[in-house]
């Protein structure tokens, strides 16, 4: 593929519009030389490769998708896909002409226009064909990246629509103004590549140029969703210890041309895991991908944390069209997507199967210890919360629409009647102008005790066709909540709004799974003593559990319950006749 770059570009100068420019108004200046420099840097002004000891300011890196800087083939000894330019990239300048030149020769336009006098760049910065030193600088990529002033982010695909009528302008500002479509980005090459996004992150500013825009990343994060995270300075990311989980949200939606650069670059953006792996293209793909998740969970137990798709399926979708295979889809097109990481046999813990909770949690939910990694397995010992009853173990329980009484018609029908021990102030005959509350007794496994359980509340202008949606969910919810809890299916009754707070009753929290089986042949299992708080206004009201399913010997990590924000939690100790007791688990 090849990128056309237009001289005049427009510019971000306020929340609302882009105008053009004549050349940019926001130029580089000079930097103070880091203390890291890179082995080798391109000097723009006769795009030379220099040594990087020898020049004495700072220095700027580029990031792109290798497929956007010319033609992919496929060298028909190695097998290996290589670039071969024709020198077809296209530069538009200020007049309407047009030239025609390499790689090279539109990089070196870029920097001239926004003043950048030395870059690093890796197709000459790293003689591709010297394994030696193609190592020792996958090594450097963090230190590359994160002591650069600046990383330049080619996106072709970022254009923005040129409006055809005038308006005023001072200075280098032209007749004209434009509007971008914020997706743009998202969608991109450069956002679908795994190394892009360590270098992203791993940089202090980044600087988009599309086809006829640029902005930086300051400008933006907050517009863009799915740049927030990669767009935040990656000092306050040190500051504030970047999150596993949000790293693999970011990661596993990404793809890479070689299967072991999911692993180096990854690694490069946590260098403490990077020096414990040994970087050989020439070793098993898998067996490294396994030994680098091993080091992850080790370092980061909420790796567990996962759910299933939800902005996958959008991010997927988009993008089909730069995948060659689905790894994740379904016959419906409103469902296709795809999610690059599922092409591996991973282990189920590593969270392939699923979308990773984002966000960071309280340092004191992390400590967690008591588990270890071997191979493909983890195990875990902690106290757990599961359905030891017969009814799973036969698979006898299943839940109906009409095991579910009809609510009742309002204050001006009839009274309608709710089990009479349970009944307010002693009276079978109860109303409600706005509506009424379900509720179902449950005991959980070892307790003695039922436990009075809020499902859902019913408003009497709700339709048919509502009341049948909220009934389906119902049903599914509970499905899932029987795998853990004894539901006494005869039990349900319709209470009065008004009157449900003299109950001791508990909320039932989501549950966010990577499947749902309503069939009893698998135990689930709830991990309640590995619990994971948030710490952001985002996610601090949510504690999330890892819920596990076993499968013959081992068990499959297959997402979370997320408790339920307000009042008592279906799982909380309160009340409890006996406290759940601590197992051991091996998830694979």
């Amino acid at each position: 593929m090849y990128i056309t770059y237009e001289t005049v570009q427009c510019s971000e100068v306020s929340n609302m519009y882009l105008f053009q420019y004549r050349e940019p108004p926001e130029k580089f200046s000079t930097t103070p030389r880091p203390d890291f420099m890179p082995s080798k840097l391109i000097r723009i002004d006769d795009m030379a490769i220099v040594p990087g000891a020898t020049v004495h300011e700072g220095y700027y890196a580029l990031s792109y998708s290798w497929n956007q800087s010319g033609d992919m083939v496929k060298n028909a000894t190695t097998g290996k896909m290589e670039r071969a330019d024709r020198g077809l990239h296209k530069i538009i300048r200020e007049d309407g002409s047009e030239e025609h030149v390499k790689f090279e020769g539109l990089i070196q336009q870029i920097c001239k226009d926004f003043n950048i006098h030395y870059l690093w760049y890796d197709q000459m910065c790293i003689d591709q064909s010297n394994q030696q030193e193609k190592h020792r600088e996958i090594h450097h990529m963090h230190r590359i990246y994160s002591n650069a002033c600046c990383t330049v982010a080619l996106i072709p695909e970022f254009k923005a629509k040129i409006h055809p009528y005038p308006i005023l302008c001072k200075g280098g500002l032209l007749l004209s103004y434009g509007i971008v479509d914020d997706a743009t980005i998202s969608q991109s090459q450069w956002f679908r590549r795994l190394w892009t996004l360590e270098e992203a992150i791993k940089s202090s500013t980044i600087l988009f140029v599309g086809c006829n825009i640029h902005v930086f990343s300051y400008r933006i994060k907050e517009r863009y969703i799915h740049l927030e995270y990669i767009c935040d300075d990656f000092r306050q990311q040190q500051q504030q210890q970047q999150d596993i989980r949000t790293v693999l949200w970011n990661a596993h939606i990404r793809s890479c041309t070689h299967d072991h650069d999911r692993v180096f670059a990854l690694a490069n953006i946590f260098p403490d895991i990077l020096n414990k792996i040994f970087i050989d293209y020439n070793q098993a793909p898998l067996d490294l991908m396994i030994e680098f998740y091993g080091h992850l969970a080790r370092k980061d137990i909420s790796i567990l944390c996962f759910g299933g798709h939800t902005e996958y399926k959008h991010i997927g979708k988009e993008n089909q069209s730069l995948a060659s295979t689905s790894y994740n889809a379904t016959n419906d097109n409103d469902s296709l997507y795809t999610v690059p990481i599922q092409k591996y046999n991973l282990p189920s813990w590593t969270g392939v199967d699923g979308e990773h909770i984002t966000g960071r949690f309280l340092p004191t939910t992390l400590p967690y210890k008591n588990y270890s990694i071997d191979g493909i397995s983890l195990k875990v010992t902690c106290t757990s919360i599961t359905n030891n009853q017969s009814n799973i173990a036969h698979g006898q329980f299943t839940l109906e629409y009409n095991d579910i009484p009809p609510p009742p018609t309002g204050k001006t029908q009839r009274p309608y009647y709710i089990n009479r021990m349970y009944a307010p102030h002693g009276n079978e005959e109860c109303y409600d102008e706005e509506g009424v509350d379900l509720l179902v007794l449950v005991r959980l496994a070892g307790q003695i005790n039922d436990r009075i359980l809020y499902i859902h509340r019913h408003h009497y202008s709700s339709s048919q066709l509502d009341l049948h949606e909220h009934y389906s969910q119902i049903i599914k919810r509970l499905t899932i909540l029987s795998h853990f809890v004894l539901i006494k299916k005869g039990s349900f009754a319709w209470w009065n709004v008004e009157e449900i707070t003299d109950l001791n009753y508990y909320n039932l929290g989501f549950f966010n799974l990577t499947e749902e089986n309503n069939e009893f042949i698998n135990q689930y299992v709830l991990l309640f003593g590995m619990s994971f708080i948030g710490d952001e206004d985002s996610n601090k009201n949510n504690t999330y559990y890892p819920i596990i399913k076993r499968e013959g010997s081992h068990y499959k990590a297959i997402g979370v319950y997320r408790k339920a924000p307000i009042g008592k939690d279906i799982f909380s100790p309160e009340d409890s006749d006996v406290m759940p007791e601590e197992h051991s688990f091996v998830i694979q």
